[in-house]
Order: structure tokens, then sequence, then C-alpha cells
């Protein structure tokens, strides 16, 4: 069977989130599994590029802007799902990858395939279909990746993205939905929830599942476990030096815009915070 880079993307950043909602460790290993194995047989290390396709042993053809931006955002699914700080370093590269061959210098936005001097004319594709456009994709990652590590550049290109199609956008919604989230999301504060808790204890995976229960796809889902994870991800936010667990209890952080409300440490709590007025179904 032929393997593709995007399709792959889609599927790890589906197999992590539908882990992360159900509570199941299958699906998680599952886009561990798949991650693993885009890295170790479509990815080069020492150029920092994918390839597009990989068959009977075989990779072959240069990553497009959809491999890219379709990769990206299955890895930062799969790093909220289970907080590896290795998939969320990947992404990051992956994107610094993405911007150094496809970035629109002069007009905003990404080509959709690399520079080439046998290609006269580099298209942008504007239509979010059964699978979304590289740009639309790229434009939300970029916004989410901006604010997990506080580089307003990227934050800003995921503006000037959203802006290089503004035109479609006004003249035909229906035609890029995707885009229209990624709108959304750079017009919002930024939302992070912060569990402090050691991985995998019961009151730390409850306060998980609170979160991930309730559907917010500009939301950041962040793990403070005073480890590896809370250390690199403190590098470039130090607020979270500051947060970790309260009277010996995992503890949940509702942040937007970087300010935070009180603590909680029971799952009712967290929900009221996280949709005030509500509580969780019995």
């Amino acid at each position: 069977d032929k393997v593709i880079t995007a399709w792959n993307g889609m599927m790890i950043g589906a197999l992590a989130r539908g882990g992360a909602i159900l509570g199941d460790g299958i699906l998680l290993a599952a886009a561990e599994r798949a991650a693993s194995f885009l890295r170790s047989n479509l990815y080069d290390e020492g150029r920092q590029t994918l390839k597009r396709r990989f068959r009977a042993g075989e990779s072959g053809l240069a990553g497009q802007l959809d491999d890219y931006a379709a990769l990206v955002a299955g890895l930062l699914e799969l790093y909220q799902a289970g907080h590896d700080p290795e998939w969320l370093r990947w992404a990051i590269t992956l994107t610094e990858s993405q911007i150094r061959l496809f970035h629109d210098q002069e007009h905003g936005g990404f080509f959709d395939g690399a520079g080439d001097a046998t290609l006269p004319v580099r298209l942008k594709g504007g239509y979010d279909g059964a699978e979304p456009a590289g740009n639309s994709v790229a434009a939300m990652n970029l916004s989410l990746l901006g604010t997990l590590t506080a580089n307003e550049k990227w934050i800003e290109m995921s503006r000037t993205t959203v802006a290089a199609f503004a035109a479609a956008l006004n003249a035909q919604p229906l035609a890029l939905p995707q885009m229209l989230c990624a709108w959304q999301q750079t017009q919002a504060k930024p939302r992070q929830v912060v569990i402090a808790g050691p991985p995998g204890r019961e009151d730390t995976v409850s306060l998980m599942a609170t979160v991930f229960s309730l559907y917010d796809p500009g939301r950041i889902v962040l793990l403070a476990e005073s480890g590896v994870n809370q250390q690199f991800l403190a590098a470039s936010l130090p607020f979270l030096n500051q947060m970790g667990m309260i009277d010996g209890k995992a503890t949940a952080y509702v942040c937007q815009d970087f300010t935070c409300q009180l603590p909680v440490h029971d799952p009712e709590s967290l929900h009221r915070q996280l949709i005030p007025g509500t509580k969780p179904p019995k």
C-alpha cells in the first residue's frame, strides 16, 4: 500500500484527538506509531524536509505544502493528547522548513510547491474540500504554534496568510470554511488550559477528560508535570514555571490571553470555568 504524508498527517490528528476524547490509549498509540513511521521513512533529518509518498520500501517525491501543514496539524493534536515534547519539537522544525520552502514573502500565504526553475507559475490552492487547502491548515497551525512558542512573527504570518485569501473569503466564504476557522482564531484571544499533575494519575486523567469532552478547536491544552515537558514549554512561556499542583492534588488553570482564573481541582468546577453557567452531564 502507498503512504501519502498529508493523508497520514490528518489521520494522526484524528487518532490522537479520538484517543484524548474517548480516553482510549490504543488510538493514541496508533497515532504515535504512524508519526514515528513518517519520521523514520519520509523525513530527511539532515535537510529537515519531507517526502510525499512511500511504497514498497521506498520514499519519493518532494513534500508539498499540504504534506507539511497536515502533518504539523496532526503533531499538534498528538502533542496535546500525549504531551510528549518531541512531537512539538518536530512540529516546530517542520513549520520552519515549510516557511523556508513555500512562503510567499511578497503577497503572503504559501505556494503549494517549492520553487523550481522548471515551473513558470507557482499556485496557491484556495478551496477547502474533503481535504482542506494547505494554506487554511497552515494559517491555523501558525496561530497555535505562535502562541505555544511566544513567536509573534508566526502569529502575524497566520494573519497575513488569511489576508492573502481575503478576496476569495469575501466572494465565496463557503469555499474556504477551514480558512474561516483560522480567521476566527486570529481574531480571538489565545485560550489555554493547563493541567498540573503527574501524567496517568487518576485525578490528572479526570481533569484532562473534562477538557477534551468540550469542543474548542482554538484552545491549547498543556500539561505541567514538573518534568521535561513543562521545562520545554516554560522556555517560551515562563508563566508555566509558576504552575503546579496545590495541596498535592492535580490542579487545572483555565487561562485566556495568559490571564488565568482561580485554580480548581475537580472536574465539575473545571467544566463551569470552561463553559460558564453550565454543569457537566451526569
